[in-house]
């Protein structure tokens, strides 16, 4: 059936769904090399991704290289409380949506709240290639849905890109320690390119390049994020709606070697910053 013309109420490529505390250790799996035509699911109910892992989170899967086209809902989700997870050289091409979905949820590869008060650590999402979002591009919500005080750690987002998303082309929330690098982002998100909401810990945000953003919103924006070491380095920032880089409450920075081409309102700004940071060493244009 994966030549099916979509609908809402579709169904999903493949699922491995097991709701268990902590997560059991068949969940390990690994999805490859697969083509999935018009396929997914997006309801008022609850959204289906085309490659699903999980109701709770899964152990050492790995996903990669598949290939997704005209999906509905979700491209690639799984579960914040995953452990040990790969998703790698996936391309997803395309993805409609439910008009109920929060724009803050959805996206072609979506890590997304646990339901089992579990938090995870060791996810690589790692040269993905999104292109023609009407939601997100990559979604990553580390905390439990319903009470989010769980922080997934040791998130590595690395070599991904992102054309043309109509919500946020990147957007992450509720992850202690992560590295984001070597991303690029053409056309960004309408609302903006990289989003990071109630970070912590050490957060390394380095050589990644962003062609726009638009509606009044930075390049790359940091809030309510208290307890967070940002380090933002060696970044392209072209064509900001507003800042280039805009961090707001956060713990401290590091602000070194970035070029900021035509941001309208300026090209670092950075407010509520509990301990002294540094902004040196970056091209202004």
């Amino acid at each position: 059936d994966l030549l099916k013309t979509p609908t809402r109420a579709g169904r999903a490529g493949v699922v491995i769904q097991a709701y268990a505390n902590p997560p059991t250790a068949f969940s390990s799996h690994t999805i490859s090399n697969n083509r999935f035509y018009n396929v997914g699911s997006s309801v008022a109910g609850g959204t289906i991704g085309v490659i699903d892992v999980g109701y709770s989170g899964v152990s050492d899967a790995v996903i990669s290289g598949n290939r997704l086209y005209s999906s509905w809902g979700r491209g690639i989700q799984a579960k914040a409380d995953s452990k040990n997870l790969v998703i790698a050289n996936n391309e997803i091409y395309g993805l409609d949506k439910f008009t109920s979905d929060a724009a803050d949820r959805g996206g072609q590869i979506v890590v997304n709240g646990s339901v089992n008060g579990l938090a995870g650590e060791n996810v690589t999402i790692i040269g993905n290639l999104m292109r023609d979002s009407l939601m997100n591009g990559l979604t990553v919500y580390g905390a439990e849905e319903a009470t989010p005080t769980l922080f997934s750690t040791n998130y590595q987002i690395i070599g991904n890109k992102i054309i043309r998303a109509t919500n946020y082309a990147f957007r992450a929330e509720y992850l202690d320690g992560a590295t984001i690098s070597g991303n690029q982002i053409d056309a960004g998100g309408t609302l903006s390119a990289y989003l990071m909401l109630n970070m912590k810990g050490g957060i390394v945000f380095a050589n990644n390049s962003v062609g726009s953003s638009q509606t009044g919103l930075p390049c790359v924006g940091v809030t309510d994020s208290a307890d967070a070491l940002f380090v933002i380095n060696g970044n392209y920032l072209e064509d900001c709606a507003t800042y280039g880089v805009n961090l707001d409450t956060i713990y401290t920075s590091l602000i070194t070697n970035n070029l900021i081409k035509n941001a309208t309102s300026g090209s670092v700004t950075v407010t509520n910053e509990t301990s002294a940071g540094s902004t040196a060493n970056n091209l202004v244009k």
